[in-house]
């Protein structure tokens, strides 16, 4: 999510979000974390331990530190404009976490991606070129389950879930989210689904496992994937108390094989561009890049830092949250949801951009969870 029991089963495609006007970067803002009564995770002083030995452990970037940019200079008249392609985009001000306090969710930054939520996030339900997600759906859930949605953004995922089970329950941070999931319930007659406003990234795991009834099938659908490992420590740890010992997880995450290829090919797009006689366009421009952020597989998403994993990764994350893994496979996509046009020359190639699916299953016996963060 939306990272942190946000909408983590859509990520942000470059193309698909509005061009951004070159500006001179801000600092990370100042925003209030949006805790309500109605979440049932009040932050306690366990939350800001945690908190705070995230802080001490890894020092925090910010925005200006994870591009290395400086404010554009102002251009003098009559000076030659820089081809957008060998421009960098700006870090965006806005991000997934809090800018002075890592673990606590930026609601407002989920907020205003409800705004233009189809215009912002890939489907990953739709744009599934195999209908991988749809078919793992109906694998794993049965008629009499609960299924919990964590991090359900707008509720793209219920109407492929709600036939499937008996309950179903989405949990996301933003108020904007939840507003768009309920009318959306309400339009397609799902009165199997509730709904309920939980920062799962700062909340407490099992105040949230006891205010819910326990889940015997869960989906993450890119929802890990904050930058910020206590927020990723604290949402696996609220999933897995929510979920029945025995019960399956579907835990979609960005590839950072994915990534990279989309970063090599990304000059190749640019020339066929050119080569075609298409107008130069602000999509042109590259991601903001970092040395140290990348050796993290944190890459930048139309400016916003995005964890991204490798399979070898993942498997050491489930053997320590005491899951057991199932199977995994790729959620392949067209590279439409990567490039604006042209992208027929890039459909030929025997590799597709796509997010890596891990099926795993809560153990009997749960591990004590020492001070390691993801």
């Amino acid at each position: 999510m939306t990272a942190n029991g946000h909408a983590l089963q859509m990520r942000p495609r470059p193309h698909l979000v509005r061009p951004m006007s070159v500006q001179p970067v801000r600092g990370a803002p100042s925003i209030k974390h949006a805790a309500t009564a109605q979440s049932g995770c009040p932050r306690t002083s366990a939350i800001h331990r945690r908190a705070a030995q995230c802080a001490r452990s890894t020092r925090k970037v910010l925005p200006q530190e994870a591009t290395g940019m400086q404010r554009p200079q102002v251009r003098s008249a009559g000076a030659q404009r820089t081809p957008y392609a060998l421009r960098e985009r700006p870090l965006s001000a806005s991000q997934m976490d809090t800018g002075n306090l890592p673990g606590l969710t930026n609601a407002s930054y989920w907020d205003t991606m409800g705004k233009d939520w189809d215009g912002e996030i890939q489907d990953t339900l739709t744009n599934d070129l195999h209908g991988i997600m749809l078919s793992k759906i109906k694998r794993y859930c049965q008629s009499d389950f609960t299924a919990v949605d964590f991090g359900c953004g707008c509720g793209r995922y219920f109407r492929a879930l709600a036939p499937e089970c008996a309950r179903l329950i989405g949990i996301d941070v933003s108020r904007s989210l939840i507003g768009i999931a309920r009318k959306d319930c309400d339009k397609a007659g799902l009165d199997n689904v509730q709904l309920r406003r939980v920062d799962l990234g700062a909340c407490e795991p099992h105040k949230l496992a006891t205010s819910l009834p326990p889940a015997d099938m869960g989906l993450c659908a890119n929802v890990l994937i904050s930058p910020e490992p206590c927020t990723r420590d604290a949402i696996l740890r609220a999933i897995v108390a929510c979920c029945k010992p025995g019960a399956s997880i579907l835990i979609l995450v960005p590839a950072l094989r994915s990534i990279t290829l989309t970063r090599t090919l990304h000059t190749r797009w640019v020339t066929e561009r050119r080569r075609r006689r298409l107008r130069p366009s602000p999509l042109e421009m590259q991601e903001p890049r970092n040395a140290a952020d990348a050796k993290r597989g944190i890459f930048c998403l139309d400016g916003v830092r995005t964890k991204h994993f490798t399979v070898v990764e993942m498997q050491d994350i489930i053997k320590q949250y005491g899951l057991e893994l199932v199977e995994h496979t790729r959620v392949e996509y067209s590279w439409e949801t990567e490039f604006d046009e042209p992208t027929d020359f890039l459909e030929e190639m025997s590799e597709r951009p796509f997010d890596w699916l891990f099926v795993v299953r809560k153990l009997e016996r749960q591990p004590n969870h020492d001070d390691r963060l993801l």
